[in-house]
């Protein structure tokens, strides 16, 4: 299934499309291999929140000179 084209403004039916897009692609994933989707997801996640906090903090030290 190809990943789903999301409207300009966001609707109802556009969550139906995400969410038959999710099923699709995790229906035939083992427990092992959902849990390892769901490490990398967190993973990612985690990174992008320690960058962003350290521009804050860099911004913030910069802001106080």
């Amino acid at each position: 299934m190809e990943k789903p084209i999301i409207s300009d403004n966001f609707t109802i039916e556009d969550i139906h499309k995400i969410r038959e897009y999710n099923y699709s692609m995790n229906k035939n994933l083992s427990l092992e291999e959902k849990r390892l989707k769901t490490l990398k997801t967190l993973n990612k996640l985690a990174n992008e929140f320690s960058h962003i906090k350290e521009i804050i903090e860099r911004d913030k030290d910069k802001a106080s000179l």
